[in-house]
């Protein structure tokens, strides 16, 4: 029996859109169940996570960017 850790998953069919940052949280607490539970080498996982931090990020200042032209457009349009 090959009890050795893999470093790619097994497939659970169609992946999660990373979208939002509740896709993005949902993926991170995926990726560290799988760590946590074996199935996921550490340093992959950590790896993984890093990247799924920056995608948040990214998400974050987008979102961020769109609310602030959306309060512009607001009080630009009482003018």
């Amino acid at each position: 029996m090959n009890t050795e850790k893999s470093s790619t998953p097994p497939s659970r069919g169609r992946e999660p859109p990373l979208k939002t940052m509740r896709h993005v949280k949902a993926e991170i607490a995926r990726v560290y169940k799988d760590a946590k539970a074996g199935r996921r080498e550490i340093s992959d996982a950590s790896k993984m996570v890093n990247m799924l931090g920056t995608l948040g990020r990214l998400i974050e200042g987008t979102d961020t960017i769109a609310r602030i032209e959306a309060l512009e457009g607001k009080a630009g349009g009482g003018r």
